[in-house]
């Protein structure tokens, strides 16, 4: 354990230097990240507004690591052109702790969809134990008549995600008992930005100071 994590183990016993800490770091590691993306993949500024739709001048806005209005939406535009899933959920201090430990520009990076060795091999030269098992499994489930009580049923209304609570008897009589899940990815707008923190770091991270990730 490093001596940064053992300050920081010291400093999270106070709740509100904790969650101003770790704002400021998910700050960092977002425009820090953004940054490393774009950088292994060779491009510009320019270039990464183009393949976004956004200036140039709103890209260096959010590679900069004191940036902290960020939205889903915006989040959602960039791994879009970057060609890798977002990921947004919630975790543990201890996670956050290990995120600080490990922070690093080759922690940061992401292969795109096309350098993916998991999508890089055709469907049918898996492995036989792979389909095997898929196999298995599929007959497994279709040999069990299990009865659920319920299903959910997605879908978007003005704009944003609502969740429909519908027994599977209806779904059934609907003509089938599948979940509904194609609106889920249609018109789900979602965005959250932080407020501004006024706190400030008690001390620095060295990986975020100045480096190959630059400043």
């Amino acid at each position: 354990m490093s001596k940064l994590t053992d300050k920081l183990r010291v400093y999270f016993q106070d709740k509100e230097t904790r969650h101003i800490y770790v704002d400021e770091f998910l700050n960092e590691y977002i425009g820090t990240q953004i940054k490393v993306l774009r950088e292994q993949r060779g491009w510009s500024q320019e270039k990464l507004a183009y393949e976004t739709g956004m200036k140039q001048s709103r890209i260096s806005v959010l590679e900069d690591v004191n940036y902290y209005s960020w939205s889903i939406s915006t989040l959602k535009r960039l791994a879009k052109a970057f060609d890798v899933p977002l990921n947004v959920s919630f975790v543990t201090f201890g996670d956050r702790l290990r995120d600080i430990e490990t922070f690093s520009r080759k922690s940061l990076e992401r292969l795109a969809f096309d350098d993916d060795p998991v999508f890089m091999e055709k469907s049918e030269e898996l492995p036989v134990s792979m389909a095997i098992s898929a196999t298995q499994a599929d007959q497994e489930l279709n040999s069990k008549q299990v009865n659920y009580p319920h299903r959910y049923s997605l879908t978007t209304q003005n704009g944003a995600l609502a969740m429909l609570h519908t027994p599977q008897s209806a779904l059934e009589k609907a003509g089938g008992s599948e979940f509904a899940s194609d609106a889920f990815y249609k018109n789900a707008s979602m965005q959250a930005s932080p407020p501004k923190l006024s706190g400030s770091l008690p001390f620095h991270i060295p990986a975020l100071e100045k480096g190959p990730m630059g400043a």
